[in-house]
């Protein structure tokens, strides 16, 4: 019976590695605000958490995903749940300034948050 080779990692192994790597980080422009804000991928517990506020009647779609995504330029987190509140007195403008990029990183349509809040 041949041995496995305890030098070879799995794919599975591989892939899950990868957690640790830095998730990608892009500028955007908040001239609103006189700042670049960062944006980042979301992870798929953040994405998880995304879609299925898009299902509920709350109205956090917006800033589940500006906290979700919005970051330093080292990609740390800088807002969680706790700041929703604070989050939907921002100007609407720079806020969704913020949030189409987020969109963009992370493949997210209108049309998709428009399907699923219908669901």
């Amino acid at each position: 019976m041949k041995k496995a080779n305890p030098m070879i990692v799995s794919l599975r192994d591989q892939i899950l590695a990868t957690r640790a790597r830095p998730r990608k980080v892009v500028p955007v422009e908040v001239p609103e605000w006189g700042l670049t804000v960062y944006v980042r991928c979301m992870t798929g517990l953040e994405r998880d958490r995304f879609e299925l506020a898009q299902r509920k009647e709350h109205g956090d779609i917006r800033p589940r995903l500006f906290a979700s995504t919005t970051c330093d330029e080292a990609g740390v987190a800088l807002f969680s749940e706790a700041d929703f509140d604070d989050l939907r007195d921002l100007d609407a403008n720079a806020m969704d300034r913020v949030i189409m990029a987020a969109m963009e990183l992370n493949d997210v349509s209108k049309e998709g948050i428009e399907k699923a809040g219908e669901a």
